[in-house]
């Protein structure tokens, strides 16, 4: 691989890497405007019926659990089989992401809904980031 796609490849890595970070982040701003603003509250507290009423949130909840715990178990596999040292970031974001899942819920955190789906996609995208890094050392 040449110089200059060396260069492509780190500046791509680090973009999806930011990518990757925006939804938590999201995630956390909704959860602070939530306890803070009483506005977002009361739209948290209006919202939450509707999407019960028109999602299955049960199945949606379990279904993202075993998401992240499949993407747990993948991450530990390139850990113990191929000795990757860059899953660390990922591997955090995972078991933070599945604890967030597991132990809150819509009455805990009202904003849940919306950070949980949030969470989804970053555990998504830091899977992806981190396909992307095994392949590039490969």
């Amino acid at each position: 691989m040449t110089k200059q796609l060396r260069k492509i490849n780190i500046f791509l890595i680090a973009i999806s890497f930011v990518i990757s970070i925006i939804p938590f982040i999201g995630a956390y701003l909704i959860y602070y405007f939530t306890r803070t603003r009483l506005g977002m509250y009361r739209h948290m507290v209006y919202l939450n019926p509707v999407i019960e009423s028109k999602y299955p949130i049960n199945f949606i909840r379990s279904s993202i659990i075993i998401v992240i715990t499949i993407s747990i178990i993948w991450m530990s596999f390139l850990v113990i089989k191929k000795r990757c040292k860059c899953v660390l970031p990922c591997f955090v974001f995972s078991i933070l992401s599945l604890y967030y899942m597991t132990m809150y819920n819509a009455q805990l955190h009202k904003g849940y809904y919306i950070s949980s789906m949030l969470v989804l996609i970053g555990v998504i995208f830091t899977d992806i980031w981190l396909y992307f890094i095994q392949k590039n050392r490969n």
